[in-house]
């Protein structure tokens, strides 16, 4: 009993004077080798995180002091990379613009085709005999001043009609209102008067009745006051001692250049109005005139008298200008209207033609009624050379 007291005192001393942590390092059995105590290195390899001590104690407790910690991360040296980060993709939705066509310059409006075809040509080029002593030509030009730029539209076209009249075939003759009758479209005057052709004899004042200028048809006056802007003008009808003396059937004369107070005397009929070319082929027209429809009575070098007839807008100075190089040979030419007024007629060889100027509302909104007119030249077939 003694003895194992002694034992059991014994190992409480012994546990007190070596601590456990000292303890644990003693080999179970003392016949076994004393292994090498771990460095700390070979202690980080084999675990996540360990604690190295040294022996000895840090308080009264008898527990180590740790002087170190040494961390590792398993698995070597990690490379750490951000994070990627998927971005979707957006897709815009697809609008369809509309397609807007590209502006182009206004077209002018062409009142009339160009003419086409073998007859509309021959029409154009040639003379077209409708009767003996009376023949008709149509001539398309550019009915503007200047050319037009490059790549701009067509420039505006108008055609010129022409009616040639043989004065020792044909009479002419005046149809006025004044003379006991109502303004009357050239129809209803060609009715009345049997007129093959007729054309305006005069522009006229705001009554509607009365000639601008001198107007007279044997002893019947519409007008005796000769205007003194009024140069040109229309004879027909010369007494015997006019005719013995050589003088015209027909003509028109630049006032400018004869004594009309003694010519005027000579003739059964006589009207006045303004000139566009003078005796020697000058323009007498000024330049910068708005543009109208246009009709107009001419002398021919060789004697033939001319009606004229533009339905289309065309300045006067232009269409002097073209009546000047055309093939005509015009002399003295005397204007008789512009606008929806200026009309011409024509009954032969199978023409029946009745036209007045037109406008741009005419052309928009179509053809308006046909205008009376006061006063109209006209011509009927003479029964013999001697009439």
């Amino acid at each position: 009993m003694l003895q194992r007291a002694l034992a059991g005192i014994g190992l409480v001393l012994g546990m007190l004077a070596c601590p456990p942590a000292l303890c644990a390092a003693v080999p179970a059995s003392s016949g076994e080798a004393a292994s090498p105590a771990a460095t700390p290195e070979q202690e980080s390899a084999d675990g996540a995180h360990a604690g190295v001590s040294v022996p000895g104690l840090d308080n009264v407790l008898g527990e180590p002091r740790v002087t170190r910690r040494v961390t590792r991360i398993h698995g070597g040296e990690t490379t750490i990379r951000p994070p990627t980060i998927s971005v979707p993709t957006v897709r815009m939705p697809q609008v369809e613009m509309p397609r807007v066509a590209s502006p182009t310059p206004p077209r002018v409006v062409q009142p009339e085709p160009e003419p086409t075809g073998k007859a509309a040509a021959v029409a154009v080029q040639e003379w077209r005999q409708l009767e003996p002593g009376l023949e008709y030509r149509e001539f398309p030009f550019i009915a503007t001043r200047y050319e037009m730029p490059s790549g701009e539209a067509h420039p505006p076209r108008a055609t010129l009609r022409v009616v040639r009249i043989d004065p020792a075939r044909f009479e002419f003759v005046l149809c006025a209102a004044s003379d006991g009758g109502v303004p009357l479209p050239l129809g209803r005057w060609a009715d009345h008067a049997q007129l093959v052709a007729a054309i305006n004899a005069s522009m006229y004042l705001p009554d509607g009745r009365t000639s601008t200028g001198y107007l007279r048809d044997g002893g019947h006056v519409n007008n005796a006051r000769h205007g003194g802007r009024l140069g040109a003008y229309f004879l027909a009808g010369p007494d015997g001692l006019a005719r013995a003396a050589g003088a015209p059937r027909a003509a028109v004369e630049d006032g400018t250049r004869v004594n009309m107070d003694v010519l005027e005397g000579h003739y059964r009929l006589v009207a006045q109005n303004f000139r566009m070319i003078s005796a020697d082929r000058r323009i007498v027209w000024a330049a910068d005139s708005r543009p109208v429809a246009i009709a107009a009575v001419a002398q021919t070098g060789d004697g033939h008298i001319l009606f004229l007839h533009c339905r289309q807008p065309v300045e006067p100075y232009v269409l002097a200008q073209r009546l000047l190089n055309l093939p005509l040979d015009v002399r003295t030419v005397m204007y008789v209207e512009g606008g929806a007024q200026a009309g011409l007629l024509l009954r032969s060889g199978g023409l029946l033609m009745e036209l007045y100027g037109r406008s741009a509302a005419a052309i928009l909104l179509g053809e308006p009624p046909a205008p009376s007119l006061p006063n109209v030249l006209g011509i009927r077939r003479r029964q013999s050379a001697a009439d």
